[in-house]
């Protein structure tokens, strides 16, 4: 009886509310950077009117794509949080008009899904739950302790890299397999392939050795993205599904849910 009163003692609802106000709070930080930094860029960069209206045109969901051009040799393309696909012009340069598109997909569904979203909350919300719990145990010393371990110490970190490897890389996946829907599964494998020799070809030209390849390694082994060549293999799966889907009748179709419900037989007796 006296150890249960006690445990109840050393339970900290205030330093608790604390360590989750602390999350909570990093997270509104977090989210204000991210609108600023979003908002700077809309301003400074140009928007591909043909682009555009070729985008909205596909996917006819009435969200006001913009796309917009960013002025740089490298290849990319990343979207934020609103309906809006930032492509390179290096990019652009590298890559057919048809996997420019199949790339801008893509990314739509990067906004589509939220993914950005999920990964903020989600990971605050991991930082949160460590932080209240530090705070119920060990007071505001616990709080204090454990946010400076979690943020210095690797912690945020890890969590990032667990994040990255499992929601990030099936969110690279579902993106990819998104422009498979619209008919650019091509495009897309033709895209990936054009990236990966322009990688290739630049880390040729670094003069670090061993150093380079052993944090090359590292960082294939935290990346959000699956290796290229495993998101192209699953680009080719999700192209043969669809093509099979899309052969089939809707009649067709119907006969094969019937069966494997086991109703099939009904539908026959009705007929008799």
């Amino acid at each position: 009886m006296e150890k249960n009163e006690q445990q109840l003692q050393e339970f900290d609802p205030v330093s608790m509310a604390i360590g989750i106000g602390a999350a909570l709070a990093l997270t509104a930080l977090q989210i204000t950077v991210l609108y600023t930094i979003f908002w700077a860029m809309v301003k400074q960069m140009k928007r591909d009117n043909k682009l555009s209206k070729e985008l909205n045109d596909i996917l006819k969901d009435g969200k006001g794509w913009n796309v917009m051009i960013v002025d740089d040799k490298g290849p990319n393309a990343f979207c934020m949080i609103k309906p809006y696909v930032f492509i390179t012009t290096g990019l652009m340069k590298m890559l057919t008009h048809r996997e420019i598109i199949a790339v801008l997909l893509h990314e739509a569904q990067h906004i589509n899904s939220k993914d950005i979203w999920v990964n903020i909350i989600g990971q605050n919300a991991v930082m949160g739950i460590v932080l209240g719990v530090a705070g119920a145990m060990g007071g505001i010393v616990g709080v204090y302790a454990v946010f400076l371990a979690y943020v210095l110490l690797g912690g945020q970190g890890l969590t990032s890299i667990i994040f990255n490897r499992t929601l990030g890389r099936a969110a690279e996946k579902r993106a990819d397999s998104f422009a498979v829907k619209f008919g650019y599964a091509d495009d897309m494998i033709s895209a990936l392939e054009k990236i990966e020799k322009w990688v290739e070809k630049a880390m040729r030209k670094r003069e670090c050795g061993v150093i380079c390849k052993i944090v090359d390694k590292i960082n294939e082994a935290i990346d959000e993205h699956p290796p290229i060549k495993e998101r192209i293999e699953h680009v080719l799966k999700k192209k043969e599904t669809w093509e099979k889907t899309k052969g089939q009748s809707f009649m067709k179709m119907r006969g094969v849910f019937m069966s494997m419900f086991g109703l099939d037989n009904v539908e026959a007796s009705k007929v008799k």
